[in-house]
């Protein structure tokens, strides 16, 4: 066969950055350079050049650090759903389902107060050596370890060689409750937990990173913040007299997952290589340090219930991200599980999601595939940098269970979720279907049902507890309010130069669509007056005018003392030399680009006589 690679010129940096500015016809190459929520800088295209002083970026390297699952031929990961345990014998029908279903981790979440289970009855006709199995009751986690190690021995399994998990992690709890004292009690657990798991395939601590994206911080700050939980378990479980090799292969970190295609990708590589930093510092053995098992959890925070089927999409993205990434085990939640209680329907399309990756995508057929992308491998090493330097700011500060006391991990998770709220809310980051491209016919609180397959009640979503923190909750409540409002609606009013008013129109119907109120467009009036004339039969609560900014002070004026009624009058568009006169004419908001969408759709909901909630 040919060879063909001395056919291709191999292009330099500069000769990429030729070829773009003749592209962009002389304008400056920076302003395709843009900043991450992280503060991390991503250039507008990369080469080998970029990458020839990162040591670990050789593709199918087995040289540390580790950036890859520790199986060197495979990506493969397990296909992960939940189950609340309410009756044993309700979740094991489930159990058994899910595993001919393809599922081969099942999560067990037990309610709250409970001690232990009967395992004849959860886990009968259920292989661990086959599927794997965990297990997450808090406070109860001892009772139900010791259950699961019990119907182990009885039916004669091997413990030593299994994978399985029981997820506990007091500092989550702490987190989200507010650490006043130090935790004795529950490291105490944490402390016997390890010490009976020890000699099994058993993990007994989990390091809940998710906690931190599902609260609105950036990647950075999840990974660093996760690492320094681990940290901390590593040092006062130390001192409780357990070794540092036992701890660090009892732990599991449960990372959240974003819409960030690309960062979430080297998210996961980038905590393989820290894990092996931090490991080396408390003198671990390396192979602990390269099994380390990650979990992927898609993050509550950018997920809606407007509009749920774009959930899907989410989701498809994230669990790709996920696996690429190299996650060992992925969870996919059902794309209306916000709303309500998953079904059958959206259960099934969650599973499958993962399963296509695998089985028609074979996402799971090679080690590491984002090896070698320039791209990738840059954002690791910023990100891996980066997230260090999180680390050592927590660690200076006396770790992470200080910091938390003393405020600084609110402090920073507050700052990072007000900026991305800030983001969603004036549309620099889109949620479609919630703050762009709305399907103003949809109406939530009224609507019938997507997830039309009743489900058995047993499904569990464990971000529920962090669905308050959501990006959308905002503009979800604004169009909950407009539905309860007795069906005010707008009307979008054109006159003048065509192009200029159909622009405004689209926007105006975009924008003022993401509130849910009911909208008349008088595009085909064959003039003013007609317009006028409409516009008095439907006495609207809203009239937004969509022209040129030159002929709003024209016009406006004169069609407002014709109009009848009492109506919110909004321009489309930013007319900074006619904004006075306009104001003065009874015009009182206006929307363009630049307009928070929040905000704005907040004053002229509320001037319109709908009540919004405090």
């Amino acid at each position: 066969m040919k060879d063909m690679k001395n056919d291709f010129v191999r292009g330099s940096s500069e000769a990429w950055k030729e070829q773009i500015i003749k592209d962009l016809k002389g304008k400056d190459i920076s302003r395709l350079t843009w900043k991450s929520p992280e503060g991390i800088e991503v250039a507008p295209f990369y080469t080998s050049e970029t990458t020839k002083d990162l040591s670990f970026a050789v593709p199918l390297s087995k040289m540390l650090p580790y950036l890859r699952q520790h199986d060197p031929e495979t990506n493969d990961w397990y296909v992960r759903q939940d189950i609340l345990v309410s009756n044993e014998n309700e979740a094991n029908k489930k159990a058994k389902s899910l595993a001919r279903l393809g599922v081969n981790e099942l999560g067990f979440f037990f309610t709250d107060g409970r001690k232990g289970f009967d395992p004849g009855k959860l886990l009968n006709g259920l292989d661990p050596t086959k599927h794997r199995l965990c297990f997450s009751g808090g406070d109860s986690s001892p009772e139900i370890l010791e259950n699961f190690m019990r119907w182990l021995k009885n039916e004669k399994i091997p413990s030593a060689n299994l994978n399985a998990g029981i997820e506990y992690d007091p500092l989550e709890e702490y987190l989200i409750t507010g650490l006043k004292d130090f935790p004795e009690k529950e490291i105490i657990i944490t402390r016997d937990l390890v010490k009976k798991s020890l000699g099994t395939g058993i993990r007994s601590i989990s390091i809940s990173g998710f906690a931190f994206a599902n609260m609105g911080a950036n990647i950075t700050e999840e990974l660093g913040f996760s690492l320094a939980m681990a940290s901390d378990y590593i040092s006062v479980l130390s001192e409780m007299g357990l070794e540092a090799n036992d701890i660090a292969s009892k732990m599991q970190f449960k990372l959240g997952t974003g819409s960030n295609y690309f960062f979430e990708i080297a998210k996961i590589r980038a905590l393989r290589w820290l894990w092996l930093v931090l490991t080396n510092a408390f003198s671990i053995n390396k192979t602990l340090a390269q099994k380390l098992h990650i979990q992927a959890i898609p993050s509550s925070f950018n997920k809606t219930i407007l509009d749920p089927y774009v959930n899907m999409l989410r989701y498809t993205t994230e669990a790709l991200s996920s696996a690429i990434g190299g996650a060992d085990s992925i969870n996919i939640f059902p794309f209306n599980s916000v709303a309500k209680t998953s079904g059958a329907f959206s259960e099934r399309i969650a599973r499958n999601t993962q399963i296509i990756l695998k089985e028609e995508s074979y996402i799971n057929k090679i080690n590491d595939p984002a090896a070698g992308s320039y791209y990738i491998e840059e954002l690791t090493s910023l990100i891996a940098n980066e997230t260090w330097n999180v680390f050592l700011n927590i660690e200076a500060k006396g770790g992470f269970i200080e910091a938390l006391k003393n405020g600084l991990i609110k402090e920073i998770i507050e700052k990072s979720h007000s900026s991305r709220l800030d983001n969603i809310n004036s549309r620099k980051e889109i949620l479609l279907g919630t703050n762009n491209y709305p399907d103003i016919s949809e109406n939530h609180l009224l609507s019938v049902d997507p997830d039309s397959s009743a489900g058995d009640g047993s499904g569990y979503d464990i971000n529920k507890r962090f669905h308050g923190f959501r990006g959308a909750g905002d503009i979800e409540k604004l169009r909950d309010a407009v539905s309860l409002s007795g069906g005010k609606t707008a009307v979008l009013f054109p006159f003048g130069d065509t192009s200029t008013r159909s622009a405004r129109i689209t926007f105006s119907s975009n924008f003022i669509g993401c509130s849910g109120i009911r909208q008349t467009d008088l595009t085909g009036i064959k003039d003013i007056e007609e317009g006028i004339k409409k516009c008095n039969e439907l006495n609207p609560a809203i009239i937004v005018f969509c022209s040129s900014d030159n002929e709003y002070a024209q016009y406006v004026p004169s069609i407002i003392k014709k109009l009848t009624g009492k109506t919110v009058f909004v321009i489309a568009g930013n007319p900074v030399d006619s904004n006075k006169e306009l104001v003065k004419a009874g015009v009182t908001h206006f929307i363009h680009i630049k307009s928070n969408l929040y905000s704005s759709l907040s004053h002229i909901l509320r001037d319109s006589g709908i009540k919004l909630p405090q």
